[in-house]
C-alpha cells in the first residue's frame, strides 16, 4: 500500500493535504514520520527533491522525476520496509568508525565540550583518522579516557577569554597549526522565557554563541595564514525548529546558524570551510540535564503543566528508537573535515531529518501541535 502526502503553497508555507483529498493533521504527520518501517528508508537513504515549476517535488521512490505544482511524497511500499536487522546501528566509543580520505598526520584539530557526548566521540574519531586531538572542556578529570588514548586533554572554559587564548597559544606552539576546530561546547537552558532570570539567559548565550565566536576569532588568523582550515560549528535541529520553554536554547542556536552561514562567505577566499553540524536527538546526558533545569526554573511556576510535560519529554527522548548515538555525529564530522567541498550543513541522527521535513510541510501553527504531540507521546514512553 502506498501512502503520501500532497503539498500546496499556501500564504507563503506549504498546506499539507492527504493523498486521498482528506486533510493530514499534525497526529497523523507524526505517526507517518515516527513509524520504524518508513522512518530511515524516507528520510536516511531515499529522500530526493527535484524541482517542479512553481513548487519543489519530493519523492521518496528513487529515480522518479515528474515535475508538478504540487509535491507529493510517497512513503512505504510494502510493509516491513526498515527492519531491526536494517536499521542504522549505534557504534560504541571504540575502533575507526570511517576510514581516513588523506594523510591525517600532520594535521591538528581542537574539540570543545569534549568531556561527554558529542565532543568526547569526535575527538575519538578525529584521533582514529590520524589528527593529533587537543580535548576541550572544563573538567579535565572527566577525560582521562581521551588521555588514556593519547588525545591531548586541556582545560578550558568557553566563558573566560584568557582560558581560551592560553589554550591556542598553546596548541600553536605545540604543532604550529590548528586545521579544525569543532566549536561543541553548549548546553540547553529550558523554561519559561517568563521565569528564567535574565542572568541565566546571558549565560546560555556566552556559551552557546559568544564562546563559539571568540574562539573561532582566536583560531581564525592561523587558518588565514595556512590558507586553509574548517570552522565546524554544532548547531542543533533546534537551530531551525522550535519547543515551548525552549525559548532561550533555540534563540541561541537560531544565532549559531545565522552566525555560520556569515560567517562561510566572509572567510571563503581564504580557503577556509564553515560548516554546521545539526544533530537530532542523541543519546547522552543532555536531555537530563535540561530536564531538571526546566524543573528547577518552572515546576512550581503557571507553567507547572507544561513543564512536567516538557522534562519528562526530554528524559524520554534519549530512549525512544529514533535517538542516535554521538558517533553518528561524530562520523559526519569526520567525513565533514576531510572533503575538500564540504556541504554547508548536516544533519545528523535522531530523527532530525524527518522533523525537519515535518517543519517544512506543516504551517507555523500545525507544527506547534506536532511539537506538542510528540512530547506528549515521547512522556509516554514513545
Amino acid at each position: 500500500m502506498q501512502m503520501g502526502v500532497e503539498v500546496h503553497l499556501h500564504r507563503g508555507k506549504p498546506a499539507v493535504r492527504a493523498a486521498n483529498t482528506h486533510s493530514l493533521s499534525a497526529r497523523r504527520l507524526l505517526r507517518l514520520i515516527t513509524q520504524k518501517r518508513y522512518l530511515e528508508r524516507l528520510f536516511e537513504h531515499g529522500l530526493t527533491y527535484t524541482p517542479g515549476p512553481t513548487v519543489r517535488q519530493a519523492n521518496v521512490r528513487r529515480g522518479t522525476d515528474k515535475p508538478s505544482t504540487t509535491r507529493r511524497c510517497t512513503a512505504g511500499g510494502r510493509r516491513g520496509l526498515v527492519s531491526e536487522t536494517n536499521a542504522v546501528p549505534s557504534h560504541p566509543l571504540q575502533g575507526p568508525m570511517i576510514q581516513p580520505m588523506s594523510d591525517n598526520s600532520g594535521k591538528t584539530a581542537l574539540v570543545t565540550g569534549a568531556s561527554s557526548g558529542i565532543g568526547e566521540a569526535t575527538a575519538l574519531q578525529l584521533a582514529e583518522l590520524g589528527y593529533t586531538v587537543y580535548a576541550g572542556a572544563r573538567r579535565i578529570d572527566r577525560m582521562s579516557d581521551l588521555a588514556d588514548r593519547g588525545i591531548r586533554t586541556k582545560s578550558v572554559d568557553v566563558t573566560d577569554d584568557g582560558s581560551m587564548m592560553a589554550l591556542v597559544e598553546m596548541i600553536i606552539a605545540d604543532t604550529g597549526r590548528i586545521d579544525a576546530l569543532i566549536n561543541n561546547a553548549g548546553y540547553g537552558m529550558y523554561g519559561a522565557l517568563e521565569d528564567v532570570p535574565i542572568e541565566e539567559a546571558r549565560r546560555q548565550f556566552e556559551v552557546n554563541v559568544f564562546g563559539l565566536a571568540r574562539l573561532t576569532q582566536l583560531v581564525l588568523p592561523h587558518m588565514r595564514a595556512q590558507r586553509d582550515g574548517y570552522i565546524v560549528n554544532i548547531s542543533s535541529m533546534g537551530g531551525k525548529i522550535w519547543e515551548p520553554l525552549g525559548s532561550w536554547y533555540h534563540a541561541s542556536k537560531f544565532a549559531v546558524e545565522g552566525l555560520s552561514d556569515s560567517l562561510r562567505v566572509e572567510v571563503a577566499e581564504f580557503g577556509i570551510k564553515v560548516v554546521i553540524i545539526e544533530p537530532g536527538t542523541i543519546r547522552s546526558e543532555w536531555g537530563g540535564i535540561a530536564a531538571d533545569q526546566l524543573e528547577a526554573t518552572s515546576a512550581k511556576t503557571p507553567y507547572a503543566r507544561q513543564a512536567k510535560l516538557v522534562a519528562a519529554g526530554l528524559r524520554a527522548a534519549e530512549r525512544m528508537f529514533i535517538a542516535a548515538g554521538p558517533e553518528v555525529v561524530a562520523e559526519v564530522i569526520g567525513k565533514a573535515v576531510q572533503d575538500p567541498k564540504p556541504r554547508t550543513r548536516y544533519t545528523a541522527g535522531g530523527g532530525a531529518r524527518a522533523i525537519l521535513l515535518a517543519e517544512w510541510i506543516l504551517p507555523d501553527r500545525g507544527f506547534d501541535r506536532f511539537i506538542q504531540l510528540g512530547y506528549r507521546l515521547a512522556s509516554r514512553g514513545g
